[in-house]
């Protein structure tokens, strides 16, 4: 088990890298982390296997800038240091063309007056009338419906209309899953727990896994309610300083 404490010893302020042997021992024990994080971004244009090494590269960073003197865990440091490279790399791919700004917002406009047709008509319009509805040359029409066609594969935080007050591509995804930090969050707690002896690691699994009275913990271990007692107040104090 790794703790804050070994976390320490690699330096982690910017100035003095961790040991190569230390650095590869903490990336191989919180590597698990970055796929859980991963599958929040998938089907949205790149592949696993890109965004897995985007999720190793910001835990890297992580590891080199955790500061465990500033109180948190390192899972709770890691976790927003990997999403954010994660949507750094969408961002940075958004337009694979270089696109001016007057197109990207002539394009915008087209598929606001399309969406605007077929709510109207029923049929999506012809470049023709796209054309002479908005003023537009046929080649404009084109490289606009050419934007277009790219433009929904790319960025989580590209706008999908025109009007500033509308959402980011990446509220098309579905909302945020609730119970994901509950995820990391038990990641950490059980992680923290190992740092426990057995008998504390066995009250409090069964106090708050099983929902255990003391009394019956104290009967199914051979030991007097007081003791459980005692062990469960250590054992909670130990927690709180881990995490």
């Amino acid at each position: 088990m790794l703790s804050n404490e070994s976390v320490k010893t690699t330096g982690l302020d910017g100035k003095n890298m961790a040991s190569a042997g230390l650095r590869t021992e903490l990336f191989d024990h919180y590597r698990e982390l970055v796929p859980r994080l991963v599958r929040r971004f998938l089907g949205k244009g790149e592949s696993y296997e890109d965004l897995m090494q985007v999720g190793y590269l910001g835990l890297l960073k992580a590891i080199d800038r955790f500061d465990p003197e500033q109180g948190n865990s390192f899972v709770a440091y890691a976790t927003p240091t990997i999403q954010g490279e994660l949507k750094r790399y969408f961002r940075d791919r958004a337009w694979r063309l270089k696109i001016s700004r007057r197109n990207k917002e002539r394009a915008l406009q087209v598929k606001d007056f399309i969406d605007r047709y077929m709510r109207t008509n029923g049929h999506k319009p012809s470049s023709d009338v796209i054309g002479t509805e908005m003023n537009l040359t046929q080649e404009e029409v084109s490289d606009a419906l050419q934007i277009l066609e790219n433009f929904y594969t790319l960025s989580l935080d590209a706008p999908i209309s025109s009007d500033p007050e509308t959402d980011d591509l990446g509220s098309l995804y579905g909302e945020y899953d609730a119970g994901f930090d509950s995820i990391i969050d038990r990641q950490t707690l059980d992680l923290a727990m190992q740092e426990l002896p057995e008998r504390q690691q066995e009250i409090l699994r069964l106090r708050y896994y099983e929902i255990m009275p003391q009394r019956q913990v104290a009967s199914l271990l051979g030991i007097s309610q007081m003791h459980v007692s005692r062990l469960e107040r250590q054992a909670l104090d130990k927690l709180r300083k881990i995490l």
